[in-house]
């Protein structure tokens, strides 16, 4: 296994969830196989775990490391219970773990397996909503009902294309849009397909 160093600020525009373990406690050990399970259920999702191990035995650590088959980030700083995240959370019991949101902010404590996939779900379900956008174009009254026409047979039709028209030139406007179908929109137009 390559080891690296790690900073929390390279961790950007993820869930994080960070899990409190030791290679001597029979427990974490075996929480590990569900991790994997969420893991996996989570992979296209913008989530990552993270271990901080409460090894005080640096040699143990590596070679519990050295044959443990996770895929993801494992911290240790040998200073047990005296860790300064443990202290400062209180954690008072292993395995424990805390899920953080993008801006590094506690959201649960805890959490763990189904409850775990559908809530780390639930919140990118949220942030897709919020990335929500709108987009106007004015062309002619001609095209306007093109327009709206060829997004819709492209199965953007739950985009809410509209058209008004006023003076001769007609607003065409889509709704609802997650960043990739407004980028798709923005590159049709450009392109002028019509």
């Amino acid at each position: 296994r390559k080891r690296e160093n790690f900073k929390w600020s390279d961790i950007r525009n993820q869930y994080v969830l960070i899990y409190f373990c030791a290679s001597w406690h029979p427990e974490s050990v075996a929480e590990q196989d569900s991790l994997q399970t969420v893991l996996k259920a989570l992979k296209k999702e913008n989530f990552i775990v993270c271990s901080i191990s409460l090894d005080l035995d640096k040699e143990a650590w590596l070679k519990a490391s050295d044959r443990d088959t996770t895929q993801w980030k494992q911290l240790c700083d040998f200073k047990g219970w005296n860790n300064t995240l443990i202290k400062g959370q209180n954690i008072q019991e292993l395995p424990s773990n805390l899920l953080l949101d993008k801006n590094k902010r506690i959201i649960a404590r805890n959490i763990r397996g189904q409850e775990l996939i559908d809530k780390v779900k639930d919140l990118i379900q949220k942030d897709k909503e919020k990335e929500k956008v709108t987009i106007y174009y004015v062309t002619d009254e001609q095209q306007q009902s093109q327009y709206i026409n060829m997004f819709k047979a492209e199965g953007m039709d739950a985009v809410n294309a509209s058209a008004s028209s006023k003076d001769g030139k007609a607003l065409v406007t889509f709704t609802n849009l997650d960043l990739d179908q407004a980028a798709e929109v923005v590159l049709e137009l450009r392109g002028g397909r019509v």
